[in-house]
């Protein structure tokens, strides 16, 4: 049952997440040609300084455009998962004969699964639009930037083989950022359609604001004292700290899992 529901969830959001990612293919395209002739018109910058900046500028925009749309298809996961269990097509969900973990699982995977492809489209689009275009015009640009990361993640950690293992983690702790924050929107649309159930989409937005303060304030600060703490042990400082944070976004993203599924389970006793 759980993969049927998850089927047609996914495909639901496909409807309107599938063309966002061509637009957003379709961007980066353009993005390319405008950084290609961006360093074409920067060679001769006495006469063309001008059309550098217009067609720089459209680059920039061209960024900011494929940021925004991965942005609302999270956005819209986010609002699926408020229609499908608190407005009138919630009721209907809540009568289909499966266990409430069941159905919060579907739509808890679906959420997480087109959030995080948009984020990885928006990444993918926004790399090619910056290593296509320059490696066309001059690869030596390219292979000069990739050494300046390198000099500067082994300037933090001492030693290559450490650079690449936080490269690694920061790759990780990314990911399950995306999840993390996935999770606190799930989990402040949850109690805020219960604590608030005139007005959901408020106490949603109210406790979304919330429960980040929270995060940000108190969970934030404590990760960055035991980084500082962990910055005294030398070279494996940065990945000791690393790894920590990556334990505390899978704590908070569990903790978040559960507070959603406690209050569904109990509260709207879906099964």
């Amino acid at each position: 049952m759980l993969g049927k529901l998850l089927k047609q969830d996914m495909k639901t959001m496909s409807r309107f997440a599938c063309p966002m990612f061509i637009a957003s293919a379709a961007v980066a395209i353009v993005c390319c040609t405008m950084l290609y002739f961006t360093f074409s018109f920067a060679e001769e910058a006495d006469t063309l300084w001008g059309a550098m900046i217009v067609v720089g500028s459209f680059y920039v925009m061209g960024l900011i455009a494929i940021i925004i749309m991965a942005a609302i298809v999270s956005v819209m996961t986010a609002v699926r998962y408020y229609k499908s269990l608190f407005t009138d097509e919630g009721y209907l969900n809540m009568v289909l004969p499966v266990k409430t973990s069941t159905m919060f699982n579907a739509k808890i995977l679906t959420t997480v699964i087109w959030s995080t492809l948009a984020s990885a489209v928006a990444v993918v689009c926004c790399v090619i639009s910056f290593i296509v275009p320059t490696l066309l015009y001059d690869k030596e640009i390219l292979d000069s930037f990739f050494v300046d990361i390198d000099f500067f993640l082994t300037l933090i950690t001492g030693n290559e083989t450490m650079s690449a293992i936080l490269s690694v983690l920061g790759t990780i702790n990314t990911i399950t950022g995306v999840v993390e924050g996935v999770l606190i929107i799930i989990t402040a649309i949850t109690v805020g359609s219960v604590v608030m159930k005139k007005n959901r989409v408020l106490g949603s937005i109210l406790f979304y604001f919330i429960i980040t303060f929270i995060q940000e304030n108190v969970i934030s600060i404590f990760q960055l004292i035991v980084t500082l703490a962990m910055g005294s042990l030398g070279e494996g400082g940065a990945i000791a700290s690393s790894i920590f944070n990556l334990v505390v976004n899978i704590g908070v993203t569990v903790g978040m899992y559960f507070i959603s599924y406690f209050i569904l389970n109990k509260k709207f006793n879906i099964e």
